[in-house]
């Protein structure tokens, strides 16, 4: 549980960074600072930071290709943008469907599916990425969904809480997190959206809680994306 704690605020830390580091560059442009600095051309830092935020997830073959791929295509495309290299669009994409070939062949040999789970705490971290998952633990303990640039669909109206209440922390920045919750589930939310948002779309939303209902607490920071909790 630490170590997942850890890697969210790290996230977290990665985002306010990287938004505190655009601000600043875009303030100097527009003071007149920069001169004719084009901050266009170093886009690609986005693909670079994005694979690099891989390596602070468990070692697992996909987390690898990730870092490859985003870091490699970012690379080259701000060397190009630089002037350092001199590569046409036409002669770079053949190498990212290679490369997203070789992901897909990866990830089906050697991944292993997560459609279904069972696990007693909720653990996601996407870059770029998603999909949809269901869970049918019936020790849930809570946990935490962090998604940059991507969305998770989570399914939990089959699972049932260890305890009487618990809290999944959610971080979502450029992307979404959807969760369905079982109707006799009381849904807390108390988060920081920035430019997103954070919805409670439970059938018994704001009505009064009964003391005999479950509690799902719902915590975190939404950054130009969007959570959204139904039944």
């Amino acid at each position: 549980m630490h170590g997942r704690r850890k890697h969210t605020q790290g996230a977290r830390v990665f985002a306010g960074v990287a938004f505190i580091t655009v601000g600043v560059l875009f303030l100097l442009k527009n003071m007149g600072l920069l001169g004719n600095f084009e901050l266009w051309r170093f886009w690609p830092v986005v693909l670079i930071l994005a694979g690099i935020g891989n390596l602070g997830r468990p070692f697992d073959f996909k987390k690898i290709i990730h870092f490859i791929f985003f870091t490699g295509t970012g690379t080259v495309l701000l060397l190009k943008n630089i002037g350092i290299i001199v590569i046409t669009y036409r002669q770079l994409w053949p190498f990212i469907l290679i490369f997203g070939g070789i992901a897909i062949v990866i990830h089906t040999v050697f991944g292993k599916s997560a459609k279904n789970i069972s696990e007693a705490s909720v653990d996601f971290n996407v870059v770029m990425g998603g999909g949809e998952f269901q869970n049918n633990s019936k020790e849930l303990s809570g946990g935490k969904i962090s998604v940059i640039m991507g969305g998770v669909e989570l399914d939990l109206r089959k699972s049932e809480m260890m305890g009487n209440e618990i809290t999944i922390d959610v971080f979502a920045m450029w992307g979404g997190i959807s969760m369905r919750v079982p109707e006799e589930w009381d849904v807390n939310m108390d988060g920081s959206p920035l430019l997103g948002g954070m919805e409670n779309k439970t059938r018994f939303a704001g009505t009064k809680k009964s003391e005999k209902n479950k509690i799902l607490n719902i915590t975190g920071m939404v950054i130009m994306g969007g959570v959204e909790v139904k039944n």
